[in-house]
């Protein structure tokens, strides 16, 4: 029998992943953890990424 692995949605691209970190109450996965690294202030997806990333804050205040 397999052993099944937990998943956890990802706060950015919110797909189920087995692999990355908590912020807070927010689980972030490897993949985009990863992306947010290389991310420069001037490529166009870093004001969405952001914008997304604002959910940590909100989530955690309204916990």
């Amino acid at each position: 029998m397999k052993n099944s692995e937990w998943t956890e949605r990802c706060v950015l691209c919110e797909s189920y992943e087995t692999r990355g970190i908590h912020i807070l109450e927010s689980f972030l996965c490897h993949q985009c953890e990863r992306a947010i690294v290389r991310l420069e202030p001037e490529d166009p997806a870093y004001k969405e990424t952001i914008q997304k990333l604002r959910k940590i804050k909100a989530s955690a205040l309204l916990s």
